[in-house]
């Protein structure tokens, strides 16, 4: 899904398409969803140690506490 809300199907794998793009800008959060830093409203904590990530448009996705830390290191760059 795009930020615009607009969606697109393909048929490459996520990991084929989180090949090709900047990981300085996209996100590997679990094995449904790639999230783009533009995307991110609002960053909660949730549960042990996981993180809720608030997108655009309104979804949210929720980031295991073994990724957390990555995702933190991630939003620093």
């Amino acid at each position: 899904m795009c930020l615009d809300g607009s969606k697109y199907a393909s048929n490459s794998s996520l990991d084929e398409l989180y090949g090709k793009l900047d990981h300085a800008l996209f996100f590997r959060a679990n094995r449904q969803y790639i999230l783009s830093v533009k995307g991110i409203d609002e960053i909660l904590r949730y549960g042990n140690n996981q993180l809720k990530i608030v997108t655009h448009p309104k979804d949210s996705v929720i980031i295991s506490k073994n990724k957390a830390a990555a995702f933190k290191k991630w939003m620093e760059m």
